[in-house]
């Protein structure tokens, strides 16, 4: 923490955020799970098994180009 004396009160809580940036966390951890799971996969195959590791959901259809979330 940079600052002397930071606001603590919102510490531990959690807050609903969207888009790519809330994303890309979980999908690099994924990629390193499935990286050391399958580590002779070429970077394609290792793409094809994430984007199939999903749970479907009629919500998300128009949504994300798998139509689900990501479910190792």
């Amino acid at each position: 923490i940079s600052t002397a004396n930071p606001d603590t009160s919102a510490f531990g809580k959690y807050d609903y955020s969207s888009g790519t940036s809330m994303a890309a966390p979980m999908v690099t951890g994924a990629i390193a799970l499935l990286a050391q799971n399958y580590p002779d996969d070429t970077i394609a195959a290792r793409r094809s098994r994430l984007l199939s590791s999903v749970s479907t959901s009629s919500t998300l259809s128009s949504k994300c180009a798998t139509g689900g979330i990501l479910d190792l």
